[in-house]
């Protein structure tokens, strides 16, 4: 699975929108969550870019883009839509 580098469409459907639960969760340092992309809870409870990491949740999708450049951890927060169903874009790559 490739990184985003840039802001997505987001969920091409959305399934059960009107259950859809927003929260808001810390970021870790030096990092970029990009509206669209899944978003996990690293080891040490902060918000991160979803990637194939043990001990990590995923939590949801990003409903805004936000950098935490020059930071300290948890001194940024995004929102993060759950409790729905998603339906993403995909390639074979």
């Amino acid at each position: 699975m490739t990184a985003l580098t840039a802001t997505t469409a987001g969920p091409r459907q959305m399934k059960d929108a009107n259950n859809v639960v927003y929260s808001e969760y810390l970021m870790k340092a030096s990092v970029t969550i990009y509206h669209g992309g899944l978003v996990m809870l690293g080891t040490d409870g902060y918000a991160i870019p979803a990637a194939d990491t043990s001990n990590c949740k995923v939590v949801g999708v990003a409903d805004e883009t936000v950098t935490s450049t020059s930071a300290a951890d948890g001194t940024f927060s995004v929102r993060v839509m759950s409790n729905a169903r998603f339906r993403f874009a995909s390639s074979s790559t």
